[in-house]
C-alpha cells in the first residue's frame, strides 16, 4: 500500500513536471512565433509565415545579446561601467559597455553580426592586407585581430563573434580588459 501511494505521487510530480514545461513552452513568445510560422507555411500563407518567423528572429537576437552582456567585464577597482542597451536586429546582436576612470573611457563590445564578420575574417587572415589598411595583427587570449590606426582593437572569437575595444585609453588598458572576457565560454556559446 505504501509502495503504491509512493509511486502514484511520483507519476502525479512527474506529470505535473511535464504539464508545467509544456504550458512553459506554450508561453513562450518565441517558440509560439515559431509555431505560428509553421501553421501559416503548412496553411501556404507565406508571408504571415515569413512575418511570424521574423518575428522569432528578433526574440532570438534580443535573447542572444542578453546573453553577449554576461561576458562583458565587470568594472576594476577605479573605474565606474555603464552598460548600453543591447542592439539586436536580423543579422546583427550586440553587447556594449563602457569603463571610465580619470578621464579616460575604454568601451568594449561584443557582437554576432555576421555582416561585419565576414569583412573582418578576411583582414584578419591577411596580414598584408591588415598592414595595408594602416593595422596590425595581434592575438588576444588564443583569438587573432588587429589593432586599427585609430587604436580600436578588434578581435575575432570562433569565427562567429567579434569583440572591439576602442576609447581614448592607452593600448595597454584596452587590451586587458579584453583579457578579462571569457573566451572559452563566448566560444560555447
Amino acid at each position: 500500500m505504501e509502495s503504491s501511494r509512493k509511486i502514484a505521487g511520483a507519476a502525479f510530480v512527474c506529470v505535473l513536471f511535464i504539464g508545467c514545461a509544456a504550458a512553459q513552452s506554450r508561453n513562450d513568445p518565441t517558440e509560439a512565433a515559431i509555431r505560428g510560422a509553421q501553421k501559416a507555411y503548412r496553411a501556404g500563407q507565406l508571408i504571415d509565415a515569413k512575418i511570424r518567423l521574423d518575428k522569432a528572429s528578433e526574440l532570438i537576437s534580443a535573447a542572444a545579446a542578453q546573453k553577449l552582456q554576461g561576458f562583458l567585464p565587470a568594472a576594476t577597482e577605479g573605474w565606474t561601467v555603464e552598460d548600453g542597451d543591447p542592439a539586436t536586429g536580423p543579422a546583427e546582436m550586440t553587447a556594449t559597455r563602457s569603463y571610465a576612470r580619470n578621464g579616460k573611457r575604454v568601451t568594449i563590445s561584443i557582437s554576432g553580426d555576421v555582416r561585419v564578420l565576414a569583412e573582418l575574417a578576411f583582414t584578419v587572415l591577411d596580414a598584408a592586407e591588415a598592414k595595408e589598411a594602416g593595422a596590425r595583427i595581434v592575438k588576444i587570449k588564443g583569438s587573432s585581430g588587429v589593432v586599427t590606426g585609430d587604436g580600436q582593437i578588434q578581435i575575432l572569437v570562433a569565427n562567429r563573434f567579434l569583440v572591439i575595444a576602442e576609447g581614448d585609453a592607452p593600448e595597454d588598458v584596452k587590451t586587458a580588459f579584453l583579457e578579462r572576457i571569457d573566451v572559452k565560454g563566448l566560444s560555447r556559446l
